[in-house]
């Protein structure tokens, strides 16, 4: 768990390395992306949970939440990936609500139990979802009017983001962390064989619970195995679809 923790922190500083809009030459905007790369976005770890949290109101600086929200969705794909190589899977939820740091580090208020509720009751098995208000978000932002670089980078900000959520088979949004806009996104250092030994551990806990004739673990470890199967041609893998 603390080898995870440290992936974890490792992936989430990094982000400042992936592609983010162009500023075109225009310096106002390129003053603008490296403050709200500065932005307030952290991560808090305790027991065995992540938390994330992204201040969303920011009338000096609307760029910091759109770079946080797709900082905080990138993260979490290399972390989902590390974590079934790790042979520590993990299940989350992500989603937007009230909220405040009421000590450094802690955070209080529905935002903090919308993505609790997600994770604990409805991911079942091991998926990262995407609740509504947060979906709802991306598509204000997508849609936001454009009346300088800045806003048109939020656009550009939140449209990446929603490219990194896809419809599960169940009809839950979820983090597509096997998806064409993360395999974009994610650099010529992370490729198939990172991704492998994360499917061939999925492999084993499909097989072994279903040996083990453990219904519940045998169809969540299946489910997983689907969505790994689904993306792997991406990924230059090839799965046995048994």
């Amino acid at each position: 768990m603390l080898g995870l923790r440290k992936t974890f922190q490792q992936y989430f500083e990094s982000f400042a390395n992936l592609r983010l809009p162009d500023s075109g030459g225009d310096q106002v905007l390129r003053n603008q992306v490296e403050n709200a790369m500065n932005s307030p976005t952290q991560f808090r770890v305790f027991s065995d949970s992540f938390v994330i949290y992204v201040p969303l109101k920011s009338d000096d600086e609307p760029l910091g939440p759109a770079i946080g929200i797709f900082s905080a969705l990138i993260s979490a794909c290399f972390v989902m990936i590390a974590a079934l190589r790790g042979t520590h899977p993990i299940r989350g939820g992500i989603d937007v609500g009230l909220g405040m740091e009421i000590a450094p580090g802690e955070i209080y208020g529905p935002a903090l139990e919308r993505a609790h509720f997600l994770e604990s009751f409805v991911a079942e098995h091991r998926r990262i979802l995407i609740g509504d208000g947060l979906w709802q978000y991306l598509s204000l932002g997508e849609s936001v009017p454009v009346t300088c670089p800045a806003s048109n980078a939020v656009r550009e900000l939140t449209r990446m983001a929603k490219e990194l959520v896809s419809d599960d088979v169940d009809g839950h949004r979820i983090l597509d962390y096997l998806g064409p806009k993360f395999l974009k996104e994610s650099g010529a250092d992370f490729g198939p064989d990172m991704v492998k030994p994360a499917y061939e551990f999925v492999v084993q806990q499909d097989e072994l619970w279903r040996s083990r004739q453990d219904a519940k673990l045998s169809a969540r470890y299946h489910n997983v195995r689907q969505y790994f199967e689904s993306r792997l041609q991406l990924w230059g893998l090839v799965g046995d679809n048994s």
